[in-house]
């Protein structure tokens, strides 16, 4: 009884730490994907900015078009590499290049909070 009850405690103690470790860049993004056994990115863009987030405060607006998310282009990213790469913990630094409407790109490192 008591070896279940300290693996019990190990799982939430672990489940604590994952949850507080996960970050928050305040980007919504709207994503296409093609193929079905190794889908790969072909293309990204802001749909949502949130208030006071880490990406309004590096200046990424509503409408942008992502080209790189921390060196893996779009398209031609693969999906599971781009959501693990974006998927960056507190503390952690999300590089990415950006298109405006008018097709100029810029780069941008967000402190993800």
């Amino acid at each position: 009884m008591k070896l279940f009850s300290i693996l019990g405690l190990l799982a939430v103690l672990s489940f604590s730490v994952i949850a507080e470790e996960k970050g928050y860049t305040g980007i919504t993004l709207e994503v296409g994907v093609s193929g079905f056994f190794s889908p790969e990115l072909t293309s990204a863009e802001v749909k949502k900015i949130d208030a006071n987030s880490p990406a309004e405060k590096v200046g990424i607006k509503t409408g942008d078009k992502l080209i790189a998310i921390d060196g893996c282009k779009i398209p031609g990213c693969p999906a599971q590499e781009g959501k693990k790469l974006i998927s960056k913990l507190k503390g952690q630094v999300l590089p990415l290049i950006l298109q405006r409407s008018d097709g100029s790109e810029y780069s941008v490192s967000i402190l993800v909070e």
